[in-house]
């Protein structure tokens, strides 16, 4: 089990900070949760996919978890602090499209938000979000289709000008 946690952990810690950001505060505390996860459920992986398909699920479902409670938690302390906006600091351009990618995945539904980040932020190709989520091709087409509608709403409300087509 030792083993494979450790062959399991980059692939977890990928997922996780694409989801969370590198520098999320509880970062390390959801890599150990997910790798927890990944111990407990292993025991009923039926050898019907690829393992890391298997493993990605269970981080993937685990962080937007996560991701969710942070999300509501953040919402009751603005509640509580109206008066103080974040600071946005973008130092690095691939950190500031990650962070936009966060605020957008707010606003989705949770299979756009997933297909979202398994093809943006984690490279998978459409055929691999279909295998890791289960889902029908199409519809993980139609998935990412609506969630990049939903981009461009989110950025023309936010102030941004859409991009001259080629």
């Amino acid at each position: 089990m030792r083993e494979f946690l450790r062959a399991a952990a980059p692939l977890v810690r990928r997922i996780c900070r694409g989801l969370m950001g590198r520098h999320h505060s509880e970062l390390e505390d959801v890599i150990q949760e997910c790798l927890i996860d990944v111990a407990r459920a292993l025991p009923a992986f039926r050898f019907e996919s690829n393992v890391a398909h298997y493993v990605t699920k269970i981080v993937m479902r685990r962080t937007i978890e996560w991701r969710q409670r942070d999300r509501e938690r953040a919402q009751q302390h603005r509640q509580l602090h109206a008066d103080v906006l974040p600071a946005a600091a973008f130092d690095e351009a691939r950190d500031a499209r990650a962070n936009l990618v966060r605020h957008l995945l707010d606003e989705l539904n949770e299979d756009q938000a997933t297909a979202l980040l398994l093809k943006v932020m984690l490279g998978h190709s459409v055929e691999e979000v279909a295998a890791i989520t289960g889902a029908p091709l199409n519809t993980v087409k139609t998935r990412l289709r609506l969630a990049k509608m939903s981009l461009r709403r989110w950025l023309e409300r936010n102030g941004e000008k859409p991009r001259a087509r080629r």
